[in-house]
């Protein structure tokens, strides 16, 4: 090739190549909407209930209205993901949640509060899908492993959000003005980037999607993975409510150890969602996934049979590395089914996690009542290696450029 045709081919190269960075990053950016929106909230949450004066009780039952929302979400995703654009659903549902946001931090009453909250919680569901597949298409363009970047783009919103809550608090704003202000800049970041971002209406092949009966995206490989993500949730629910717990109480390590297990994990985890794209590519997707989660369940055994606050503070952090892998890669081979496209393997892949918050806080709430939080967590050891055993059943492929 000619110095001349290399010039060419180069300044050809730089369009399409810009075009992949701006879809990047408008994909980033709606995972760091819904991080930073759930942090403001979730830092603001006593200042809104003393705000319309809930009892626990009255607390307690608006946020349980909650699932209302969260199933009725998921059965208009199941029936929307292959006749409305992806693109459309997910930008739809952004726009949505940047609206409702201010909106539930300045209602009246609980009643009200819980109403708003089941406006939230369907909302979430409603864009969740689409925006995993806006992130797959975008993964699919670039040719190596990102959704783990997306995800940690999350966790870095989550903490900025509760930070920002922090800071308003400190000042004396009222969440209703620190949630408007964050809705508007978000709102101002979207007009900018939403034409970045790509659509993925189609199948595996590469061809367009087609509408089909909801009953036939049910395919084996698919409850599989549903089944995988329902384990998933089961987990990441239980030590989110419990590694601090066990750390401070059971293991006897004080406050100060049980907050520090709960960063040290979440930190190791965002580490992992960084660091598993570049290590898929060279270890391959199934043998680092099963290493990886493998290695979580027996440093979360090893941890509890120790029982020292020090162990527990290493276990939950060889969690958070060790399931770093779980989403990316379950959430990629929903999206890479033969027959259907990104969005029906998405949505069914969506309907496994639903039961999994409810049955992980009950399980592990009555064994620890029972038996103690040790053994209660065995459960979580117990869902990891669950985990690792069904990938074996996993039909997907193990090298990135297969």
């Amino acid at each position: 090739m000619s110095l001349n045709e290399s010039s060419h081919a180069t300044s050809r190269r730089r369009p399409h190549r810009r075009r992949l960075i701006r879809a990047r990053i408008a994909a980033s950016l709606l995972s760091a909407i819904t991080g930073v929106l759930s942090g403001s909230w979730a830092s603001r949450a006593p200042d809104i209930r003393r705000w319309i004066g809930a009892d626990d009780v009255g607390w307690g039952l608006a946020n349980s209205i909650s699932v209302i929302g969260t199933v009725a979400g998921m059965a208009v995703v199941l029936v929307l993901i292959d006749r409305v654009r992806t693109r459309r659903l997910a930008l739809f549902g952004t726009w949505a949640l940047l609206i409702i946001a201010p909106i539930v931090a300045v209602v009246p009453s609980a009643a009200f509060l819980g109403a708003g909250l089941a406006a939230w919680a369907f909302i979430s569901q409603l864009r969740e899908a689409p925006v995993w597949v806006t992130q797959l298409e975008v993964e699919r363009r670039f040719g190596r492993p990102l959704l783990g970047t997306f995800i940690a783009c999350y966790s870095a919103g989550n903490f900025g959000g509760s930070a920002l809550g922090a800071l308003a608090t400190a000042i004396g704003l009222p969440p209703w003005i620190q949630l408007t202000a964050v809705s508007s800049a978000f709102g101002i970041l979207l007009l900018l980037t939403w034409p970045w971002l790509p659509d993925g209406q189609h199948d595996a092949t590469g061809r367009p999607a087609r509408v089909r009966k909801i009953i036939s995206r049910f395919t084996p490989q698919l409850l599989l993975l549903a089944a995988m993500r329902f384990l998933t949730i089961f987990m990441a629910v239980a030590a989110a409510q419990w590694a601090a717990i066990y750390a401070a109480e059971t293991a006897r390590g004080g406050p100060i150890i049980g907050a520090t297990t709960y960063a040290a994990m979440s930190i190791a985890n965002a580490f992992g969602l960084i660091m598993i794209g570049p290590i898929m590519v060279r270890a391959g997707r199934l043998r680092c996934f099963r290493i990886s989660v493998a290695t979580a369940a027996a440093g979360l055994g090893v941890a509890l049979a120790i029982g020292t606050p020090i162990a527990a503070v290493v276990g939950f952090v060889v969690v958070g590395l060790g399931t770093a892998c779980i989403d990316p890669i379950v959430y990629g081979a929903a999206g890479d089914q033969p027959g259907l496209s990104a969005g029906e393997g998405v949505s069914v892949v969506e309907a496994g996690e639903l039961p999994a918050g409810f049955v992980s806080a009950a399980m592990i709430g009555l064994l620890a009542g029972s038996f103690g939080l040790r053994i209660g967590l065995i459960t979580v050891v117990v869902a990891l290696i669950a985990i690792t055993l069904l990938s074996f059943r996993l039909h997907a492929p193990d090298s990135w450029s297969a």
